[in-house]
């Protein structure tokens, strides 16, 4: 096996077809380049270098070995370039998975990303939070963004937000006009809900289950579009984060409904595989994730412990 060291030392040599030269350039010694390239021809059992007078020529064999030579530590340098674009996020690329109705909180925080680091790719996955924790798991996504912790001992989940959940209908809907309605109430009405491993979803029914209520689910459906479109169209309800209803509620597409003598919160976690290591354009995303405090205008419902609660970059 070619012992790297030598191979370098050689290749010096052979460039500048001079031992002295070679030295200067490797801030050793004359005598410590002779030795060395010495040993590696002993080692490889060829004679790599010869001297035509006073000056050094490669014999055929060394000129082989350079053309190998060159090819190495011409990768090095791209290798070297490689990592320092890495590092200064000229290059790179993570993950961050959400479920559909949560990628809207991202969208704001993606476009002042990319600004500060146009070449940096991120790969945005959309699932419900039970396929995201699968997805952690796997390796297959770097940052999570759950709706509702799904306990894990492999995973950490970082409270990141607390959205207020509206019951929400159509103007045509025959508890639009009233002032509040109880779950009790609501029990016989018919809600859509998003499908099975979704954190929204358990949230609801765990707030009719604890006050001896059973949500009367009519639809599964894990298109916030066509939920959307389905409350202006039938006589259907639906409990909903504020945020991605704003421009409905605006225009009196819909409208939300208080309840009475409850308040239903989304809780919303930043989630890390505790035993990997994030990549650096994903720590660099955490650190912009990171700066936002409750009452940010994009996220008005973070929790009063944001970002304090959040371990070190260093630990991720």
């Amino acid at each position: 096996m070619i012992n790297f060291h030598y191979l370098r030392i050689f290749y010096y040599v052979a460039k500048n077809l001079s031992f002295t030269l070679a030295a200067r350039d490797l801030f050793i010694t004359q005598p410590a380049v002779t030795k060395q390239v010495k040993i590696l021809e002993d080692n490889l059992n060829l004679k790599l270098f010869d001297k035509d007078g006073q000056k050094v020529i490669l014999t055929e064999e060394g000129k082989a070995l350079f053309e190998y030579a060159e090819h190495v530590f011409e990768y090095e340098k791209e290798i070297e370039l490689a990592v320092e674009e890495i590092k200064s996020l000229k290059r790179g690329v993570f993950s961050i998975s959400t479920p559909k109705p949560l990628s809207g909180l991202m969208s704001f925080l993606m476009n002042v990303f990319h600004k500060n680091y146009p070449d940096v790719r991120i790969q945005v996955k959309e699932g419900s939070s039970l396929a995201i924790t699968h997805s952690l798991l796997k390796g297959e996504t770097d940052i999570g963004l759950i709706a509702g912790v799904l306990q894990n001992p492999d995973i950490l989940f970082v409270h990141f937000a607390r959205e207020p959940m509206l019951f929400i209908v159509s103007p045509d809907h025959p508890l639009a006009k009233a002032k509040s309605v109880s779950l009790s109430e609501l029990s016989t009405q018919p809600i859509i809900v998003r499908g099975p491993g979704s954190g929204s979803r358990k949230t609801v029914v765990d707030a009719f289950e604890e006050n001896g209520h059973k949500p009367n689910i009519l639809l599964e459906t894990d298109n916030m579009e066509y939920t959307k479109q389905h409350l202006q169209e039938e006589r259907v309800g639906a409990f909903l984060a504020e945020p991605y209803i704003r421009e409905e509620l605006r225009e009196e597409k819909l409208v939300k409904i208080p309840i009475r003598g409850h308040k239903i919160f989304l809780d919303i976690y930043v989630a890390f595989l505790k035993n990997r290591s994030l990549p650096l354009p994903a720590k660099e995303f955490m650190r912009l994730l990171m700066k936002l405090e409750p009452g940010t205008k994009h996220f008005p419902y973070l929790v009063p412990d944001w970002p304090r609660n959040c371990p070190s970059l260093d630990d991720l």
